[in-house]
């Protein structure tokens, strides 16, 4: 099923890359461009979505690597840099690491703001009459081995 989704993906995407040269060649025509860029800034935004949902319904990011969302995050500031020295600003494609630049800073605003509070929220009791887990023995008791002699 893998290998057929890849084929398949693999075929849209050099029929795209012929019906885009096809366009600008002799058409002159870059709206099949310019829709590649627009779409590539809404599917970036909704890959992150599930990972909001994630922050509202627990309250703190979790299930994130912070180095890559560090990475992505910079790879987006400096891409958006090198647009902004050409000669011609690229309009589309600044759109798209813009969205990447502040969906990305938003998820580790939200881990720096969220997670020490819910670290601490797993601390507090959660009613009066609860107290804090005190650990009294080994969660994972050994066994003793018996040696028969």
């Amino acid at each position: 099923m893998f290998a057929l989704f890849c084929i398949l993906g693999g075929a849209f995407e050099v029929g795209m890359v012929f019906v885009c040269r096809h366009a600008l060649n002799v058409d002159s025509n870059s709206r099949p461009v310019q829709f590649f860029g627009i779409i590539s800034s809404v599917i970036i935004a909704i890959g992150l979505l599930p990972q909001y949902w994630e922050i509202w319904k627990r309250k703190e990011v979790i299930g994130i690597s912070y180095p890559f969302i560090i990475i992505d995050t910079l790879g987006a500031v400096f891409s958006l840099l090198s647009l902004v020295f050409k000669p011609k600003l690229d309009i589309i494609a600044s759109i798209t690491y813009s969205v990447v630049i502040v969906m990305d800073s938003a998820i580790l605003i939200a881990a720096v703001i969220l997670n020490p509070r819910a670290k601490k929220r797993r601390r507090m009791p959660t009613s009066p009459t609860d107290t804090l887990p005190v650990e009294t023995e080994d969660p994972f008791p050994k066994e003793e081995i018996k040696f028969d002699s």
